[in-house]
């Protein structure tokens, strides 16, 4: 409602009398950009998002499942020393893997058959027996 006002042409002090509120948080609203969206900070570094992507890239699910390359990211990670906030080493589990993964290729797809009979395919396979 403040930055609209403002955009109307109103001085501060017009619409901290008009709303009832302090002069401060006019002022602040005036010199704050309003926020549409907002980010969840991630655990790992974009780097090491895109080393996992790049691991399961092309690759089968039993070759490579998100249990293998969570202990594999975490060896990494033990490896360069990397902390989190409060100072103790980050590790990984393999959900937070399957999360990045889904966010990257979307969700899994299940295998299925490359092609179908139709019902007179079937009777013309079974009449022979």
């Amino acid at each position: 409602m403040i930055k609209g006002l403002l955009k109307r042409g109103y001085k501060q002090c017009e619409i901290s009398m008009m709303l009832d509120i302090k002069k401060e948080k006019v002022s602040y609203w005036a010199r704050t950009d309003i926020k549409t969206t907002h980010k969840r900070r991630k655990k790992l570094n974009d780097i090491y998002i895109n080393r996992i992507q790049r691991w399961a890239k092309n690759q089968v699910t039993s070759s490579r499942s998100s249990r293998k390359i969570a202990d594999m990211i975490n060896s990494v990670l033990l490896k360069k020393g990397e902390l989190d906030k409060k100072g103790k080493p980050i590790s990984v589990h393999y959900t937070t893997v399957n999360n990045y993964l889904k966010e990257y290729f979307g969700t899994p797809r299940k295998i299925r058959k490359v092609f179908y009979l139709s019902e007179s395919q079937k009777k013309k396979r079974f009449d022979f027996f």
